[in-house]
């Protein structure tokens, strides 16, 4: 497995690539030992890939870095690992592998996104720790990325509610992003996963967060967004098709966690209650100060957003 590892930490070489590398050749050992007139035969390699092979041949000590992982209790799971999630298997272009911290979500069970701004009120805040604890009560398990703000308030909110919360980040694993959460961090751990498809000790670079996406992770079945405006890159982020595959039973949950508030205090939540009531059950809910504004209806392939 060590060989898998040093592939699938090869910075600037596709998965697709790297899946074809491991198709012709069987394993990642042999891949680290072919000889550089062999990879040139290859038409999907171009020069600069052969030239990236050959450079983590001979910049990165092997050794060195897996018995690191192993003693930081990482897991490591390529894409034809029986443990890698099967709905990831299927999206376009699938991680050669996920580097875990505690356990990976448990694809049986129910699982929701909550995502929204990082930025949030004081309000928005409460909301997604209520949703979250709710969830989590319920034995769903809550996704997001741990992000300051919404995404980290729904996780806490989850295991407040004694339930299960991973967080995919867009960093290394290892690395606290942001910072202040390091107690959530922890947490998380002890029930429930961290999960990225970046190598250990990738720091927190911005183009790196929409890449890894967080419904295919977890087969997310329902989306609850919270001050936040709807838009491509969010649905992007939790998977669009784990948002046009709503489950109707989470839809009770959910509708359990709105009665549990007082509705004279969140305007809105009346039309979302009536909208659950009467069958427009695949749905998003968007939030602002004001308490929800909108409804998000999942059509077949894309998203249509209903103030």
């Amino acid at each position: 497995m060590i060989y898998e590892y040093w592939l699938a930490g090869i910075e600037g070489i596709s998965n697709l690539k790297k899946r074809k590398l491991r198709e012709v050749y069987g394993n990642g050992k042999a891949i680290y030992y072919i000889e550089e007139t062999n990879l040139k035969k290859h038409t999907f390699l171009n020069e600069k890939d052969i030239e990236r092979l050959k450079k983590a041949k001979k910049t990165v000590n092997l050794e060195m870095q897996w018995e690191k992982s192993v003693k930081k209790k990482i897991k490591f799971v390529p894409y034809f690992s029986d443990d890698y999630p099967k709905k990831m298997k299927v999206i376009t272009d699938p991680p050669y592998a996920l580097y875990v911290l505690g356990s990976l979500p448990d694809e049986n069970v129910k699982s929701a996104a909550i995502v929204g701004a990082r930025n949030c009120t004081s309000y928005g805040e409460q909301m997604a720790l209520q949703y979250g604890k709710c969830l989590g009560h319920a034995g769903v398990q809550v996704i997001s990325g741990m992000a300051r703000g919404i995404d980290g308030a729904g996780q806490r909110g989850a295991l407040n509610g004694d339930g299960t919360t991973f967080a995919v980040l867009g960093c290394g694993v290892d690395v606290c992003y942001p910072r202040e959460n390091i107690g959530l961090y922890m947490d998380i751990q002890k029930k429930g996963g961290i999960i990225s498809e970046f190598p250990p000790g990738t720091e927190p670079l911005a183009r790196n967060f929409p890449i890894l996406q967080q419904g295919s992770v977890g087969a997310v079945l329902f989306l609850l967004q919270i001050q936040h405006e709807l838009g491509a890159d969010d649905l992007h982020a939790v998977g669009t098709g784990g948002l046009c595959q709503l489950d109707r039973s989470l839809t009770g949950i959910v509708h359990a966690a709105l009665q549990h508030l007082e509705l004279d205090q969140f305007p809105g939540i009346q039309a979302v209650l009536h909208a659950l009531d009467h069958g427009l059950v695949d749905l998003t809910l968007a939030h602002d100060e004001n308490g929800v504004h909108g409804v998000c209806l999942a059509a077949q392939d894309r998203a249509v957003q209903v103030r």
